[in-house]
């Protein structure tokens, strides 16, 4: 089977944020993201904006992750998975469109709580 997803981004909630820069930055080699991320400190390995954001608050954990539809039409393959499988799917804002930086952006909640957003 091709796949059809591939891991867009990780979003994550800690106190401090920039206390993260070091880490990513200079131990595991990351870049900084470009500006205009959904949290405004971001980190990427690759050509896009950004892989990983962070904003404060008390999380200390990933508050949503992202999958990218390879094509438009694994993307309504996966939309239409998630329905069959009883999850609620809702379509994300024009504002979350340009923040992500995406052309169609779903979300649904995976059976741990955390968002998920399936974005093309």
């Amino acid at each position: 089977m091709q796949h059809e997803l591939e891991l867009g981004y990780l979003g994550l909630e800690v106190p401090d944020p920039a206390s993260l820069t070091g880490f990513f930055e200079e131990v595991i080699g990351l870049l900084p993201g470009e500006p205009g991320s959904p949290s405004g400190l971001s980190w990427r390995n690759d050509d896009r904006s950004y892989r990983i954001t962070a904003q404060p608050g008390p999380a200390n954990d990933a508050i949503f992750v992202g999958f990218e539809a390879t094509g438009e039409d694994a993307f309504e393959r996966i939309v239409d998975r998630l329905q069959s499988g009883g999850f609620d799917v809702e379509k994300g804002s024009d504002d979350e469109l340009r923040s992500r930086q995406v052309e169609r952006l779903i979300r649904t909640k995976a059976p741990w709580g955390i968002p998920v957003e399936i974005v093309l």
